[in-house]
């Protein structure tokens, strides 16, 4: 069992994800599909930790992870294709 600042730390970290995909889906009507895919990479990311706190395979946190980093490709690949300024899908 991780010890009681391991936990402190990661439900913290949480936490921060779970703000990070609330403040990008306030901004849906500015940045569109982008800030979609942030969100859910902030979810995706969110949950990864909270399996690694969950001690659980870590083949599932493997998962967690290239799901995130596929998001975060997608978030960066959309936002080469538009360009700046041009979000909305």
């Amino acid at each position: 069992m991780l010890d009681n600042q391991m936990q402190t730390l990661l439900s913290a970290f949480m936490a921060v994800c779970v703000l990070g995909s609330l403040l990008n889906l306030s901004k849906v009507n500015k940045r569109g599909l982008s800030a979609y895919l942030m969100s859910a990479a902030f979810l995706t990311l969110g949950t990864t930790i909270f399996l690694f706190k969950s001690q659980v395979s870590q083949t599932y946190i493997a998962i967690g992870a290239m799901a995130t980093a596929g998001l975060l490709v997608g978030d960066a690949y959309w936002r080469l294709r538009n360009g700046p300024g041009r979000g909305r899908s």
